[in-house]
């Protein structure tokens, strides 16, 4: 007979399992195009677990995006006190392990306009991010011509674009955007880039 510590571990396995697999399929089908049982089947489970642990897509959908945010919210508490530092960290992180959470958001942009599913924590996230930018814009430390929230996004997407259009990547640098040669040329390109933004 199986031991509680044991049914733990397996459950929590199978839970995992289920959360990976609903990665890929909303990553390939969409939010709204995925299913149930497709998820099961490439998790190795039967739908009715997938029912049990989840309820529905809708809470499936917001634990694999809250599993992914967890994530980006860790690397924020370690982040780099200067703006080329911090970029590189981003940059890296993000070609290691963050492009999931961008494809799962071109995702949810082209199944809607809006941010329906965790929208106060992920703008709170966000929120945490400029608020660095304001301190050290405020500290003297990156250039007060800079409008933060305008300035924040231009950063994302210098981190984001090459993991969120690996054809783009490949098209212009003939390289992947996760291989060392190019995450060692990027990061190079979003420190010059910091420079011109950092006073320091």
């Amino acid at each position: 007979m199986a031991t509680k510590k044991a049914r733990k571990r397996d459950g929590e396995e199978s839970r995992q399992a289920i959360l990976r697999a609903a990665t890929a399929e909303f990553i390939e089908k969409g939010f709204h195009g995925a299913r149930m049982e497709h998820i099961a089947a490439r998790a190795g489970v039967n739908k009715a677990l997938v029912y049990r642990y989840f309820g529905d897509r809708d809470n499936l959908v917001r634990e694999v995006l809250s599993r992914e945010i967890a994530r980006r919210e860790a690397i924020l508490e370690r982040i780099p006190d200067k703006l080329s530092d911090s970029l590189e960290v981003w940059y890296r992180e993000t070609a290691g392990h963050g492009g999931d959470l961008i494809k799962l958001l071109q995702r949810e942009a082209l199944d809607s306009d809006e941010v329906v599913v965790l929208r106060e924590r992920r703008k709170a996230y966000y929120e945490a991010q400029m608020e660095i930018l304001r301190s050290w814009q405020e500290g003297g430390r990156v250039n007060e011509d800079f409008d933060v929230p305008y300035l924040f996004l231009a950063l994302l997407a210098l981190v984001a674009f090459p993991i969120g259009f690996p054809q783009l990547t490949r098209l212009v640098t003939d390289q992947e955007p996760d291989s060392p040669d190019f995450i060692r040329s990027w990061t190079k390109l979003l420190t010059q880039l910091a420079k011109r933004i950092d006073r320091r």
